[in-house]
């Protein structure tokens, strides 16, 4: 087992974790010296950590390209013969399971291509971006309350994070309460919310047959070849193919599959000196676990499915020498036969956000409306951030995040 890496849209997420952790904070927890002579040590450490989680989010698309490439080249190229096998071999593993494997199970009652229901049917016709609007939009909320920033570069900000994700209609809601109607001598209160929690990982076993005997293969391609044919369910082996390669075996291997996320409350309702809102959907989590699973599903299948072979391949020799040995083989394989099911814990199901007016008081009930939070002393010459973390219902971590100066 190797060092953990994290998967692409983790260290986005951390950082901007460390950021909000920052402010919370009267330590500077960044690089000291990078924020020596800043008039708010705090808030700049702060905003730096925000602009190297953006950094990241902006590396992700590159990150996943270089990865893909870096796959076939390994394999002779993309239009190599052992590159187009071994995609083929893992479409093939996973054809008759693929929707219980990356946690879909989408009912299509029209049967036509263009209608879904339900929320993982949704994820399937989400854009292929990996953008995680969440980040970015912290990015804007850290110059908001720090303060220092010009008035049209903090603007500028939001409507550039507005215009990338034109979908996003609670965006273009707080962009309007912000900079609409000449609300340019008015504070805010940004309200945050992470509701439930987020995709997991499971083993999922999986069995499918391959040659009892690959080590007779010298030629690479010719094995890699042959083991397609055996795992392709629509071809069918000829006895003596069958009889050539020394008969076929069951291999069994183990990968990670996704779990269920679970909901909190479906929404927030915030209200303040007669202003009611609700909290809408900033960024969602299922969607972008989903589609950096399925990005990696064929490297896993791949590493899975050869992991197999090749223990089943060594336990058969072993049990074609002993008994015993074969049993110590299998035994021994069983005990490794193990997916990689690390992933930072904690992540909600989804990020959700709603503004208002900062009129100096604020109350906070869940969708039943029962009341979760409420202050009545915020200085109304600030901005203010609060953030309301609740991963099931009733468990509720929150924080109040005061603005340096108002931004005006």
């Amino acid at each position: 087992m190797g060092d953990y890496k994290g998967l692409f849209y983790e260290l986005p997420i951390l950082r901007t974790y460390q950021g909000i952790d920052q402010l919370l904070s009267t330590s500077v927890l960044f690089n000291k010296e990078a924020v020596e002579g800043s008039n708010n040590p705090i808030f700049e450490s702060a905003n730096r950590l925000f602009r190297l989680a953006g950094d990241e989010q902006a590396k992700i698309e590159e990150k996943y390209k270089s990865e893909i490439t870096k796959l076939a080249q390994n394999m002779g190229g993309e239009d190599s013969f052992v590159f187009k096998i071994i995609q083929n071999l893992a479409n093939s593993a996973i054809n008759d399971n693929t929707q219980e494997l990356i946690g879909m199970n989408c009912k299509n009652d029209k049967k036509s291509e263009d209608s879904f229901i339900g929320d993982d049917c949704k994820i399937l016709q989400a854009e292929q971006g990996f953008i995680n609007t969440y980040v970015e939009f912290m990015q804007f909320v850290g110059g908001i309350l720090e303060g220092g920033e010009e008035v049209d570069e903090v603007r500028q900000r939001l409507l550039k994070i507005k215009e990338k994700d034109v979908d996003n209609k609670v965006l273009a809601s707080v962009f309007d309460k912000i900079y609409g109607d000449n609300k340019s001598d008015t504070n805010h209160v940004f309200v945050v919310y992470e509701n439930g929690e987020s995709k997991g990982l499971e083993d999922y076993e999986m069995s499918f047959p391959i040659p009892a005997d690959l080590n007779h293969l010298k030629d690479n391609s010719v094995r890699l070849a042959v083991t397609y044919a055996a795992l392709n369910i629509n071809t069918k082996l000829d006895d003596d193919i069958i009889k050539a390669i020394g008969g076929l075996t069951d291999a069994r291997g183990v990968l990670p599959k996704l779990t269920d996320s679970k909901s909190s409350y479906e929404y927030l309702e915030v209200s303040n000196n007669g202003n009611t809102e609700n909290t809408k959907q900033l960024a969602d989590m299922d969607k972008i676990i989903t589609k950096d699973y399925n990005s990696n599903i064929k490297n896993i299948m791949i590493k899975a499915i050869f992991d197999a072979a090749v223990k089943t391949a060594i336990n058969v020799s072993a049990a074609n020498k002993s008994p015993l040995l074969g049993f110590a083989a299998n035994k021994a394989t069983e005990a490794v036969s193990l997916s990689d099911l690390r992933r930072i814990v904690g992540l909600p199901k989804d990020y959700q956000l709603t503004v208002l007016d900062n009129t100096g008081d604020i109350k906070i009930t869940d969708n039943k409306g029962n009341e979760i939070f409420s202050k009545s002393n915020l200085d109304k010459n600030k901005n203010y951030l609060i953030y309301v973390k609740s991963p099931k219902i009733g468990t509720n971590y929150i924080k109040v995040i005061e603005g340096n100066i108002s931004h005006n």
